[in-house]
């Protein structure tokens, strides 16, 4: 029987995945680059000719884990029959219904040995996906849905704000509290962007994507 030869990105996957096991089930700062080999069966050396450090193996578990949120993102940003408000509409409800079930998959972050994780994770989500919100403001800026002056201080006003308003990883994952915090939030939203008060209603938001 022949082996089977894994190629190089094949291996580099897989460390990543086994890092990202070893991170949640015993913290990022428990875990050595000795392990992560050992339990990925490569040697060191080939750890090492991925990942340079331990810090750039901890980018790449980030990455990989907002890969699949990140796809969403582009498919909203890719869909012409929704207005700029429209999706950013979908922004404050994929938080508030959480159709992705993704408002726990963090959890683990909020082991105090997940500090430096939590971190990275914060930065990559603001890099990968405060470009959509600036996009769509601006977009919707042009067509007057919007009144701004500045779209990208905007949006990381908004992102950052909004997520650190609702971070699980602060506040426990008491669901309800966390969607009764969104909802308080949400004519603050709307009368910083200058709509209509109740345009950030979720009875109104869900109408307006159905």
């Amino acid at each position: 029987m022949s082996r089977t030869i894994k190629t190089a990105e094949d291996r580099k996957k897989e460390i990543i995945q086994v890092a990202e096991i070893l991170f949640m089930e015993n913290g990022f700062n428990n875990v050595t680059t000795t392990t992560i080999a050992k339990t990925a069966k490569v040697a060191k050396g080939t750890l090492f000719y991925h990942f340079e450090t331990k810090d750039n193996l901890a980018d790449a578990v980030i990455t990989s884990q907002l890969a699949p949120l990140k796809v969403i993102y582009q498919q909203v940003d890719n869909n012409l029959k929704w207005s700029p408000l429209q999706k950013i509409v979908w922004f404050f409800l994929s938080e508030l219904d959480d159709p992705l079930e993704h408002v726990f998959a963090f959890n683990y972050l909020k082991n105090d040995d997940n500090a430096v994780l939590r971190q990275k994770l914060r930065i990559q989500m603001t890099e990968q996906f405060v470009p959509f919100i600036e996009k769509w403001l601006l977009e919707g800026t042009q067509n007057k849905q919007f009144d701004i002056d500045n779209s990208t201080l905007m949006a990381e006003f908004i992102f950052t704000s909004f997520h650190s308003w609702v971070e699980t990883s602060i506040y426990g994952d008491n669901l309800a509290l966390r969607n009764k915090r969104i909802t308080f939030s949400l004519p603050l939203y709307a009368q910083i962007l200058k709509l209509p008060e109740n345009t950030f209603s979720p009875a109104n938001m869900r109408k307006l994507l159905k």
